[in-house]
């Protein structure tokens, strides 16, 4: 067996000697100006920055601005819609009183016409 195998399992059973190699590699990185360069790199690229956050904010206001927009479109048709069917409604209401004007006038009009001639067959029935 290699001796990094053998360093690696020392590492893992006793923590004392893990803190100590974690904190000499932390120092090395800390003073060498590359090596403390690739890590902040590396770090940088997973952090977000003002610039970031800002055109998170624009980004989220014009999604604001757009959703309000479109609420009122919907609002102002929904608002047409209602008109239009007011307007049906009132329509349907006017036919349907012509509707019954004119059947009362047509029950009127029948029984008028018929009601003679129901008391003409009741007194011919009522001679026989």
């Amino acid at each position: 067996m290699s001796i990094a195998p053998k360093f690696l399992e020392e590492l893992k059973s006793n923590e004392k000697l893990e803190d100590e190699v974690m904190a000499f590699i932390a120092e090395r990185i800390a003073l060498k100006p590359s090596l403390r360069q690739i890590v902040l790199s590396a770090i940088l690229r997973e952090v977000a920055t003002k610039d970031d956050i800002e055109n998170l904010r624009s980004e989220i206001a014009n999604l604001k601005k757009y959703i309000d927009d479109r609420a009122s479109s919907v609002e102002q048709k929904i608002s047409s819609l209602e008109g239009k069917f007011e307007d049906r409604i009132s329509s349907v209401e006017q036919r349907t009183a012509r509707i019954e004007g004119q059947l009362s006038l047509f029950i009127k009009v029948f029984i008028a016409f018929n009601v003679p001639i129901l008391i003409g067959i009741i007194g011919i029935l009522l001679k026989m």
